[in-house]
């Protein structure tokens, strides 16, 4: 006869972000789940991983990513079973996994551990004489996107995170990430992009991976 083995989790983290943005006007708050599930019978077995709320009978199914065996998901403030994520600080929080036989695995209690309510803002570019200026292509291998923002002051660890994106025709690429920038530095210097329409955005992210990202401040690249 054969048994059936339990389902288990492997990672996980459970982390809040702050987006500040044009429109709407409302910055947006949300709680961003990602999970490492797997199965002695493989991972196929892994039927079903959730965030679950006790306190408020409330669950949220996790979906599945594009790596074999890990489960994400983001639940905005709207979506969840109080007024405001900060309501959430200090409650119990689980997850769990399920098998095609319905048996269950959780994690011990965990919490939330920080909402980053102060937001960075990014500035126009050091060397453009006005902010609708674009950025000249002049060696035919793109101009770099000089990237400072306002010094921020928090009582705790963090780093700052820089995003480059291309817009074409209203749809968005991802061109670049920068991490870990110390909280002391305020500016960066991504790759050189080539000519086309772009957008930058300044997150600080903490030790637990909660971050606060900035608005978006446009610029673009002509040859």
């Amino acid at each position: 006869f054969e048994l059936n083995g339990l389902p288990a989790l492997e990672t996980w983290t459970i982390n809040t972000a702050h987006v500040s943005r044009w429109w709407p006007l409302e910055d947006l708050f949300q709680i961003e789940v990602s999970v490492q599930a797997s199965d002695i019978d493989g991972v196929f077995d892994v039927e079903r991983v959730w965030l679950e709320i006790p306190d408020y009978s409330f669950s949220d199914t996790l979906q599945t990513t594009q790596t074999v065996g890990w489960f994400a998901g983001t639940l905005e403030e709207l979506d969840l079973p109080t007024p405001t994520i900060h309501s959430l600080m200090g409650r119990p929080l689980h997850l769990s996994v399920m098998d095609g036989l319905d048996l269950t695995v959780s994690t011990p209690t965990l919490q939330l551990v920080r909402v980053i309510d102060e937001t960075p803002e990014a500035v126009e570019e050091a060397f453009q004489s006005d902010p609708q200026d674009c950025l000249q292509d002049t060696s035919g291998s793109g101009a770099v996107p000089l990237v400072e923002w306002k010094p921020l002051f928090l009582p705790y660890p963090y780093s700052h995170r820089v995003d480059v994106i291309r817009v074409d025709a209203g749809l968005e690429s991802f061109v670049e990430r920068i991490d870990d920038i110390p909280s002391t530095q305020v500016s960066a210097i991504p790759a050189a992009v080539p000519p086309g329409e772009y957008y930058r955005t300044v997150a600080v992210v903490d030790e637990y991976q909660n971050r606060s990202r900035s608005k978006q401040v446009g610029f673009c690249v002509i040859p």
